[in-house]
């Protein structure tokens, strides 16, 4: 959150209620305000009740994380851009990876288990770049021949 808020500023609004003596309730967004402090936040004002907000405030969450994202252009879109952070960097390149993790562990267990017939274990190649953009690129290049694969930070 720090890393993105340095690098890009604020990009979305946090979410409030008005309570009945003219204050403001945070909804959502409490680690924004964290990092922000004192600064300006853009705020959203609901026109909702305490019930409705713990209904918004129990559904957010899960609802953006059922959200799916195209693993490739993902990885296209990361390798394009030059972050100034590299917590941010390793930040979407994992974030961006997770899935075909667990698709290059299960595809390895089914590798594994073929190769006991055929006696090999498995075969592994290790890559080295210079950057996080350089290895976004290169692993999704391999995605894109059909490789089974994964990212991995020192």
């Amino acid at each position: 959150m720090r890393g993105a808020l340095a690098e890009i500023g604020q990009a979305d609004a946090v979410l409030a209620r008005e309570l009945e003596d003219g204050r403001l309730m945070l909804i959502d967004g409490h680690l924004r305000v964290e990092e922000i402090g004192d600064g300006e936040i853009p705020v959203l004002v609901l026109d909702v009740d305490e019930a409705e907000a713990d209904k918004l405030l129990a559904t957010l969450d899960p609802l953006a994380a059922m959200a799916e994202a195209d693993e490739a252009k993902q990885a296209e879109l990361i390798s394009s851009i030059a972050f100034e952070s590299d917590a941010l960097t390793t930040m979407l390149t994992d974030l961006c990876c997770d899935e075909n993790r667990i698709e290059a562990k299960s595809t390895a267990t089914e590798v594994s288990a073929e190769s006991k017939e055929n006696e090999v274990a498995a075969f592994l190649v290790v890559v080295e770049v210079g950057s996080a953009k350089e290895q976004v690129a290169a692993y999704q290049s391999l995605l894109e021949q059909g490789y089974a694969c994964r990212m991995l930070n020192d």
